[in-house]
């Protein structure tokens, strides 16, 4: 698939089943992916770069990422998420060593070629994500962070930390995927919430 078909291919999927009124507003969670877009289109196109992968992510929230992954990357997936609220295949904690298991066991003992983290965003919960599923991802692949930007609470502020930790090792190759806008939600005290993926590849 050509850029330019694999563009129009996610833009196709972004817009999908909405109104032209629906279309015509910058964010719309309800019926889209919780990404910015253009960060998730990049982020896609690096990941393109495996064929026919295993895709895990790690938080599912309304899942609509999962049909991304599956038409534009051909893959496989698997989701974890911690609330039986969220479409997942698997519900727990996606750090914890059964949950590896369980991961193996659905995928036939297959690992994942790409990982998208974007679960628990505190420092101690991103961090155990990060150690536990690094050793695990398949050759060629890729692990993304989600929120490597997030500028909006305290509580979300693991990403950022940890993508910052891991970029200073020079061992990996990584992308800092980031498109500043100003249509997301605002606290109170109005700061700007902001996004940002940080990619990892293992060859």
């Amino acid at each position: 698939m050509t850029r330019q078909e694999f563009e129009k291919t996610f833009w196709d999927l972004w817009f999908e089943g909405q109104t032209e009124k629906e279309r015509a507003k910058p964010w719309l969670p309800s019926k889209r992916p919780h990404q910015i877009p253009h960060e998730f289109l990049e982020c896609l196109w690096l990941c393109s770069a495996v064929t026919s992968p295993l895709v895990l992510e790690i938080g599912t929230m309304g899942g609509h990422q999962k049909r991304f992954w599956q038409q534009l990357l051909h893959a496989d997936y698997i989701g974890i998420d911690i609330s039986e609220e969220a479409p997942a295949d698997i519900y727990g904690n996606s750090s914890l060593p059964e949950t590896r298991d369980k991961v193996l066991e659905i995928s036939g003992g297959r690992r994942p070629n790409i990982i998208f983290i974007d679960g628990n965003h505190s420092y101690k919960g991103v961090k155990a994500d990060w150690e536990l599923w690094h050793t695990e991802v398949d050759h060629p692949g890729f692990i993304c962070f989600h929120d490597t930007h997030h500028d909006h609470a305290k509580y979300a502020s693991g990403p950022v930390e940890l993508w910052q930790e891991i970029t200073q090792d020079r061992q990996f190759l990584s992308w800092d995927i980031f498109f500043k806008v100003d249509y997301l939600p605002r606290t109170p005290t109005g700061e700007s919430k902001q996004c940002g993926i940080g990619v990892i590849a293992f060859a």
